[in-house]
């Protein structure tokens, strides 16, 4: 199962702020994730884009726990869980539509940095999941 998300980030240490694109593949326990971050309210880091790769265990991308490497040279634990947003509110596809809306999905996640730059941060994204790819 494959996922593209677009995600904002709420970091508290000293309230910066990101939007992201993220890809995540995940094989039934195993998954992989690329994420990019433009830190558009920048109080924490020395550059405004950062990018992190993950790899964890979970159920799919329904709940997932994810370690994290970034380029700006923190470790990142994640964990994350999804919801099928229009399945939860009762919206149902059309039998000729070429998206199914069971596959959007809200994620919510908490993130913990390590390093220099330790902190927690939260976030949420919404996304569309896909079959196909490696």
């Amino acid at each position: 199962m494959n996922e593209i998300l677009v995600s904002y980030n709420y970091e508290g240490l000293n309230s910066s702020q990101s939007v992201g694109i993220e890809f995540t593949k995940s094989i039934e326990w195993i998954n992989f994730g690329l994420v990019y971050d433009n830190w558009f309210v920048n109080k924490s880091f020395e550059s405004s884009s950062e990018v992190t790769g993950y790899v964890g265990v979970g159920l799919f991308n329904l709940l997932q726990a994810q370690f994290g490497y970034s380029t700006f040279e923190n470790a990142k634990l994640r964990l994350r869980a999804g919801f099928p947003i229009f399945s939860i509110l009762g919206i149902k596809s059309d039998d000729i539509s070429y998206l199914d809306l069971n596959d959007f999905m809200l994620s919510l996640y908490y993130q913990h940095r390590y390093g220099d730059g330790a902190s927690n941060m939260y976030g949420i994204s919404f996304g569309y999941t896909f079959d196909g790819g490696f």
